[in-house]
């Protein structure tokens, strides 16, 4: 995938990059599209995801798409205090309740491990 191909998924995924990132094929498609443009896509899907997060956290394709925002924000303040807000969301004052999800641990490990 190009980095032109993968604006144009992106631009095309505007608005539904929530529902994307849990579908079984969707989040696929955003995670090569991270892969290809870094920190300027990680930046546009924690922005789409806002208000989503804790939803996508207990599905197995969400929460792998937010574990590569936390991984890929690392070291970029911007795009780090964008993934910070969805944690925030994802934990919403309840981080027990997170950690007993069946695909929400992964989302808490993931903060653990990447300090998000």
């Amino acid at each position: 995938m190009s980095p032109a191909d993968a604006q144009a998924l992106l631009a095309g995924l505007r608005g539904a990059v929530a529902e994307a990132a849990c579908s079984p094929y969707a989040n696929l498609v955003l995670l090569r599209a991270m892969e290809v443009l870094g920190k300027e896509a990680a930046s546009f899907v924690a922005v789409e995801m806002r208000g989503h997060a804790h939803a996508a956290a207990s599905t197995a394709q969400g929460s792998e798409v937010l574990c590569y925002l936390q991984e890929s924000a690392a070291g970029q303040p911007p795009t780090k205090a964008l993934v910070e807000a969805l944690v925030d969301e994802c934990i919403g004052g309840d981080g027990a309740a997170l950690c007993c999800q069946k695909h929400g641990h992964l989302v808490a490990l993931s903060v653990m491990q990447c300090g998000a």
